[in-house]
């Protein structure tokens, strides 16, 4: 995430309007800005800024869609949406989100690495979120350790950002011509890599999480054979040629082949059920 902020005077006229103030800039992706604000009680929450010029309205609708429905601790709590324009005439959708005041995973990381007991904790709580959401038909599409965060009272992380959510109750947003389907390739599936679309369900979450379990274990892609070149873990993914010798031996030496299962090229060949995946993680 760059720290510059862009939209620092849209966030403060927009949180004028919504009756927040405090304004401290947060962080940025490609398609929004999030800010820190507090409602007049001084309770924290988090501002997303979402610009309609880089982002269609369609999936900002389905991302906010899917946030309401989805009520679980596991997941951030949308507080508030609403459409803003700027004095410049740029349209923002606003988003009035839960402040998650732990951090995120990515943040973690850069202080200390995780063992092998805090990596269960967390495939454990990453499994249950992705079965809060399994009956909903909702699919995160771009779990990564930015999007996982904590709160400051629980060691259970959140699933954050959901601009990339995929309705399997509805039309699908991504074009069937377009290459490679959305996600951030590191940790996208196989089928998300080659945009096969009828193959993208709950699984495909569930190869995230094993990328980002594996890389916690190793600092490296499951699938990667270079140790000196991420992308070699990419391409192999997009190829669908499976965990690398040295990846299964690891997992196997600390006793977590279950990493190597949810990590499959192929989803029939991965956990059918978050609770089948549980159960062994918990086990």
């Amino acid at each position: 995430m760059s720290e510059s902020p862009e939209l620092a005077s849209v966030a403060e006229l927009a949180a004028a309007k919504l009756g927040l103030r405090g304004v401290t800039f947060v962080g940025k992706g490609a398609f929004k800005e999030t800010y820190r604000v507090e409602d007049m009680n001084g309770r924290p929450l988090a501002l997303k800024l979402v610009d309609r010029r880089k982002i269609g309205l369609d999936r900002t609708e389905r991302e906010i869609s899917a946030l309401k429905r989805c009520n679980s601790d596991r997941i951030a709590k949308v507080m508030d949406s609403q459409i803003f324009k700027a004095p410049d005439e740029r349209v923002f959708d606003l988003v009035v989100e839960e402040f998650l005041d732990g951090g995120s995973l990515d943040d973690r990381l850069k202080t200390r690495p995780f063992n092998r007991s805090e990596v269960i904790g967390l495939a454990v709580g990453l499994a249950q979120a992705v079965r809060d959401m399994y009956p909903l038909q909702i699919v995160h599409r771009d779990i990564k350790p930015a999007n996982i965060m904590f709160r400051q009272s629980s060691p259970e992380p959140v699933l954050v950002d959901f601009g990339l959510v995929r309705d399997l109750s509805q039309t699908s947003l991504t074009a069937t011509w377009q290459a490679v389907g959305p996600g951030t390739p590191f940790y996208a599936s196989p089928e998300q890599l080659n945009n096969d679309k009828p193959l993208i369900d709950w699984r495909s979450d569930q190869f995230s999480i094993g990328v980002v379990l594996g890389h916690l274990l190793t600092s490296r892609h499951p699938y990667q054979t270079d140790p000196t070149n991420s992308s070699t873990g990419i391409y192999a993914a997009r190829d669908r040629r499976g965990p690398s010798a040295e990846f299964r031996v690891a997992m196997r030496e600390l006793g977590l082949p279950v990493v190597v299962k949810m990590v499959n090229p192929w989803p029939v060949q991965r956990f059918p059920t978050p609770d089948a995946l549980l159960e062994i993680l918990k086990s």
